[in-house]
């Protein structure tokens, strides 16, 4: 069971970096873009600043699917789900939810997820 622990915590670890870098460089960006934007006198809701804000957005969801190819890695590399293909799934569909229970059966069993995050209730 330490051994599931130490790899759970090196995954959260390699996630919150992940999430943390992702988040600094786009706020960087928003800081220089808003210099721009203030040289220039250009409308938010211009065509430019459509264009940023959706490049903003997309670049957050490539963040989410880094951190769900890390899991998609972790679990094919341990054995745990057999393809690539059912261990992106099994990653992309236990990710987003703050509440969840899935079961995937493996020819090595059945893996199960389950989270209760942000529940008032247990």
């Amino acid at each position: 069971m330490l051994v599931q622990f130490a790899v759970s915590t090196a995954m959260l670890v390699l996630c919150v970096f992940v999430h943390g870098a992702g988040l600094f460089s786009l706020s960087r960006a928003l800081r220089s873009e808003r210099a721009v934007e203030r040289l220039r006198h250009i409308d938010p809701l211009s065509r430019r600043g459509a264009v940023f804000t959706l490049a903003i957005m997309l670049a957050v969801f490539a963040l989410h699917g880094i951190e769900i190819w890390a899991f998609t890695a972790l679990y094919v590399g341990i054995g745990a789900i057999d393809t690539l293909a059912e261990a992106l799934y099994f990653s992309t569909i236990s990710y987003p939810r703050s509440v969840f229970t899935t079961t995937w059966s493996t020819r090595h069993g059945t893996l199960s997820a389950r989270s209760r995050a942000f529940s008032a209730s247990s």
